[in-house]
């Protein structure tokens, strides 16, 4: 270990007397990248999944989500999961969520009147949400860029948004 140590002080005061400065800026310089590339990048990288990770949980799912078996449709009993879920001690909230697949058409009173004309859509994730308690749990309410969020008594309003399911 020790004779290591001398042969790379060694290595290391020939290269020094031996060499040109620009070889030796060079040299540093190139040191200098690789050191960012390993620490700094790889710092920005884990923070970047780490925010991503901390975000879905404040915002969307919480500590816990709750889905269907893959096989599944819906979860069975879901009343009564939900009100075991409720009467844990460590539970502070719950909200419920039916989601589903479908496609969102613009327009598609004239794609009715024109049955050859290609409609104008796009698939989408649709959720069924109680409102109260989806902006009180997971503050969806404030995420909103125009309009207003819905209430309990909204039966025929929708929320359109991007990565909101």
């Amino acid at each position: 270990m020790l004779n290591s140590i001398k042969v790379g002080f060694f290595l290391a005061y020939r290269y020094i007397k031996y060499s040109s400065l620009w070889k030796t800026i060079l040299t540093v310089f190139i040191m200098m990248l690789t050191f960012i590339n390993l620490v700094v990048i790889s710092g920005i990288l884990v923070g970047l999944v780490e925010g991503s990770k901390d975000s879905f949980r404040k915002q969307y799912a919480g500590d816990v989500l709750i889905s269907t078996q893959p096989e599944e449709q819906y979860i069975q009993k879901s009343t009564e999961v939900i009100d075991i879920v409720k009467n844990m001690p460590e539970v502070e909230g719950i909200t419920s969520r039916y989601i589903a697949r479908g496609s969102i058409e613009n327009n598609y009173r004239r794609y009715l009147n024109q049955p050859n004309t290609e409609a104008d859509s796009a698939g989408a994730a649709i959720a069924g949400i109680n409102p109260e308690k989806e902006a009180r749990i997971t503050n969806i309410d404030k995420l909103m860029a125009e309009g207003e969020f819905l209430d309990n008594s909204d039966q025929d309003k929708v929320v359109l948004g991007a990565f909101l399911v």
